[in-house]
């Protein structure tokens, strides 16, 4: 009894916690430092959430084709220093630099251009969007 007791205890304090909606989303990366994205309240059924290795991509939701979010709001990308060092010296380099943690560079990418062809939608796009200095505030390194 006292241990079913403890189990339904448990569950009530997850629970608790699932309800508090703190819209914290980390990242796992492999062997390399994360980071944990403070989610606008905004964006609430507005984005979807991607991850491939040490890339993880911000979609905006409200514009879909044949099932596809096209849009996205940004990328943030985890390279080693040295990586960063080589590639930001490239020409054609457009990243940005979020932060640096134990020899990575966070950094992030933003969509060159709006493929949203309904206007309010693209309304609603550019409302939701954050400036460079918004996700920085966001954003904590791990």
């Amino acid at each position: 009894m006292k241990r079913l007791n403890m189990i339904l205890l448990g569950v009530v304090i997850m629970i608790g916690f699932v309800g508090c909606g703190n819209n914290m989303d980390v990242s796992k990366g492999s062997e390399v430092p994360n980071f944990t994205f403070n989610i606008p309240d905004e964006w609430e059924g507005k984005y979807e959430k991607a991850t491939y290795e040490n890339t993880t991509r911000y979609y905006y939701t409200g514009y879909e084709i044949d099932g596809e979010f096209p849009q996205r709001f940004f990328s943030i990308v985890i390279m080693s220093q040295e990586e960063f060092n080589e590639e930001s010296q490239e020409e054609l380099f457009l990243g940005r630099k979020l932060g640096e943690k134990e020899g990575y560079v966070f950094v992030l990418f933003t969509p060159l251009d709006n493929v949203i062809i309904d206007e309010e939608k693209t309304a609603e796009y550019n409302r939701l969007n954050m400036s460079l200095s918004e996700i920085k505030e966001r954003l904590i390194l791990n």
